[in-house]
């Protein structure tokens, strides 16, 4: 028997969250009877999950960005759909959604799942976007998942019956490791500090800008307190800039994109995350 092929469509970017919760799942699955496939744009070279989803037997098709060709990306969708290879997609990208899932309506693929993995957006005028799309979404899923019940809510609306899926985390790759400890702090010059941690992207929804005002006050009482930000955003200039006006800058590394998040977390003393 042939497994089920669930047509997951997200980014494949290693600095996704999203990304890296579908690989999680896809990981650990009985890969004969079910199999994930991807569709995707924007494939960064070297920073994505391309070979490994290859090798455990994952198609991927990439379309051209939506907001540079969204006519050639409308009809690649029509003609993934038109292989009648699915019965099930699975699609992560908020409103952008609608049009995989209207497609996918469209071909009678009979399972159409919308995931929602935000409880708002970074703008108003977003969120406006967002309430006048709730109804395209009934119209359009059959199924409903996301990450928290006010995700859901959010972006279905609350009368929606939304299934919670919980992220899926390898909790024995964060295992702590006193070794990998000494040998960040090393590096990054924190041997005898009191680490404070954030990991995320750097926006209105993962609220740095409130993490930055709570460690300010406590470096005041704390001497040897130091804060690392892992993460890229469109709000990184503006939290440097904040960081700059509280005259901390040198209790303050701004990390960007990493890898080896798992190390990271492990020279931390507090992680915190101040999200909206």
């Amino acid at each position: 028997m042939k497994p089920y092929r669930v047509l997951q469509i997200t980014s494949i970017n290693i600095y996704s969250g999203v990304a890296s919760v579908v690989m999680n799942l896809y990981r650990y699955m009985d890969k004969s009877k079910v199999q994930f496939d991807f569709m995707t744009w924007n494939i960064e070279p070297g920073n994505n999950y391309q070979s490994e989803i290859e090798e455990m037997g994952g198609r991927i098709y990439e379309l051209p960005y939506y907001k540079d060709n969204l006519s050639g990306f409308c009809k690649r969708i029509d003609q993934i759909m038109k292989s009648g290879d699915y019965q099930i997609v699975h699609a992560h990208e908020s409103v952008i959604s609608l049009l995989p899932l209207y497609y996918a309506r469209k071909r009678h693929i009979p399972y159409r799942i919308a995931h929602s993995h935000n409880p708002t957006m970074e703008t108003t005028i977003k969120n406006k976007i967002v309430a006048l799309c709730r109804p395209l979404f009934k119209k359009y899923a059959t199924n409903y998942f996301a990450c928290s019940v006010e995700s859901g809510d959010f972006l279905f609306g609350v009368k929606v019956d939304t299934h919670v899926l919980n992220n899926a985390i390898d909790t024995k790759k964060f295992s702590y490791h006193w070794e990998i400890r000494e040998k960040i702090r090393k590096q990054l010059g924190l041997e005898d500090s009191f680490v404070v941690g954030n990991v995320g992207r750097l926006c209105l929804q993962k609220n740095q800008s409130f993490l930055i005002d709570i460690f300010y006050e406590l470096q005041k009482e704390k001497y040897n307190a130091k804060l690392i930000i892992v993460g890229e955003g469109e709000l990184r200039e503006e939290l440097e800039g904040k960081v700059n006006r509280y005259n901390i800058a040198d209790k303050v590394l701004f990390l960007g994109l990493r890898k080896d998040i798992d190390e990271l977390y492990q020279a931390m003393d507090v992680f915190i995350l101040p999200s909206v």
